[in-house]
């Protein structure tokens, strides 16, 4: 790869990745959470006009916010923080790889499959197909700033439990809007957090395009403006980018123990002792 040019090696990346997820039995359990669970909204909110006005707004912040916290974060924060301890990037490195590479390449599979789940998502909630492709777009856009802080935090990361401690806090902001959405209990806690987080724009604008009007979300209740929603984003994107320039993470090395038969190789065959017989 060291004679290709960057587009070249991104798109080579991308089909590893893209590959490697659609083969992995634990991401396609992981997008089948997102899947299953609008598909139960739906039959709820089926029942009559006053649970669809109740639930509405919150089924669809689950298909808006779900798919990019779900599945867009395991395949960048916690696939990223299993590559670096094994020295996968270590590898890509030799072969004239760079991290901006393999940055792209994570975000990519990431939004895209995240921007497939949401409006397959929307489609089981039985918006029309003629709105699909624009909630798919919103969300592409959208989900960027979670998944750059997620791969950011994948970095970080020296071994899954970091990756859980990542995980925690990134997606309880990420899945503040859905308190606003479920109870008017929950509007002053919400409003404190929401907007701190980039996912309200992402389901405002997705929930804008399925039902056709600008309160997505109840975002006049929430008292969170489009600009404060944009703000938080362009923040998140900010704060992802100067996160990446952090160190990778490294996993722990085991000092070897000294006259260990089972740290020799083969070749150096079973180890000779030092005393006369």
């Amino acid at each position: 790869m060291k004679h290709r040019a960057p587009l070249q090696i991104i798109v080579a990346l991308v089909r590893r990745d893209l590959g490697c997820a659609l083969r992995n039995p634990t991401v396609l359990a992981c997008m089948l959470v997102p899947l299953g669970l609008c598909w139960f909204l739906a039959a709820v909110t089926a029942d009559g006009p006053a649970t669809v006005s109740f639930m509405r707004p919150f089924a669809y912040a689950v298909a808006a916010i779900f798919p990019t916290v779900e599945v867009g974060g395991v395949l960048t924060l916690f696939v990223m923080s299993e590559e670096g301890p094994r020295g996968t990037y270590r590898l890509m490195k030799r072969c004239g790889v760079r991290l901006r590479h393999i940055v792209a390449a994570k975000m990519t599979v990431g939004v895209l499959v995240s921007a497939l789940i949401t409006a397959a998502c929307f489609g089981l909630m039985g918006v029309p197909l003629v709105h699909l492709a624009p909630i798919g777009a919103a969300a592409a856009l959208g989900s960027a700033p979670t998944l750059l802080l997620f791969c950011a935090c994948g970095l970080r990361c020296a071994d899954q439990i970091w990756a859980n401690f990542w995980a925690g806090p990134i997606s309880f902001v990420a899945l503040a809007p859905l308190l606003g959405a479920m109870a008017p209990a929950f509007e002053p806690m919400a409003t404190l957090i929401a907007s701190a987080s980039p996912t309200t724009l992402l389901a405002g604008a997705c929930t804008a395009i399925a039902s056709g009007g600008l309160g997505a979300l109840n975002a006049g209740a929430l008292g969170i403006t489009p600009l404060a929603m944009v703000i938080s984003s362009v923040i998140w994107l900010a704060g992802g980018t100067l996160a990446l320039h952090c160190r990778p993470g490294k996993a722990p090395q085991k000092r070897p123990r000294r006259n260990d038969p089972t740290n020799r190789t083969p070749e150096e065959g079973p180890q000779q002792s030092q005393d006369r017989p």
